[in-house]
């Protein structure tokens, strides 16, 4: 069953062709994961003033992706 939506596309992309296939979209998917909240992460910890608030707001979003 199709979901639609923003999904729709990977949902695509996941049931169709082989299980090769199948795993080379979900490590790619996992790596663009990785690398925007290694982003995101690093944009925070160099935005914040001090040493405490970078600290604090790099929890924060840690503790968001958890």
């Amino acid at each position: 069953m199709l979901v639609p939506g923003p999904n729709q596309f990977l949902l695509l992309t996941l049931s169709q062709g082989s299980p090769a296939t199948r795993m080379s979209a979900v490590v790619g998917i996992a790596t663009a994961g990785l690398v925007f909240s290694s982003g995101a992460c690093a944009a925070i910890y160099f935005a914040g003033e001090a040493t405490s608030e970078r600290s604090f707001l790099l929890l924060n979003v840690l503790g968001s992706l958890f």
